[in-house]
């Protein structure tokens, strides 16, 4: 990772990403939703008295090169209904997801360059670890 001032770059070496034990050369991006839905409750009387909150659902969506040679086999897991675990790894920044399971791998609009392909799923639990300390 580079340091020009406030702007900090992250070179493609410093980006590590694996699905199921298989590391993922063609990855693009990784986008996930771990919030905890909360809300508030109230009361008609007194107004807002605490907060309801439920249960995180988990999910992720994966971008792909079209071209990576480990679709062949993520595909598969996705067909055959096979849980599996991610790891991402950049500057700073950890995120593990358990128990995944892949809903379809979509490879959007095809032309004349390579697509890229999104992969959207469901994970049981996602963690994150931020700081420098990640491995």
């Amino acid at each position: 990772m580079t340091n020009d001032g406030a702007v900090q770059i992250w070179r493609a070496s410093d980006i590590y990403f694996e699905y199921s034990g298989i590391e993922c050369t063609g990855f693009v991006e990784i986008a996930y939703d771990n919030s905890r839905p909360i809300k508030h409750t109230k009361s008609t009387i007194k107004g807002v008295v605490g907060f309801d909150v439920t249960y995180r659902e988990p999910s992720f969506q994966i971008t792909m090169n079209g071209n990576s040679p480990e679709l062949t086999e993520i595909s598969d897991m996705c067909e055959n209904e096979e849980l599996g675990d991610f790891t991402y790894r950049a500057p700073n920044l950890l995120v593990k997801g358990y128990d995944c399971m892949l809903s379809t791998i979509n490879p959007g609009r095809i032309a004349e360059k390579t697509p890229t392909v999104i992969i959207p799923g469901l994970a049981l639990k996602i963690s994150e670890k931020w700081g420098r300390q990640v491995a």
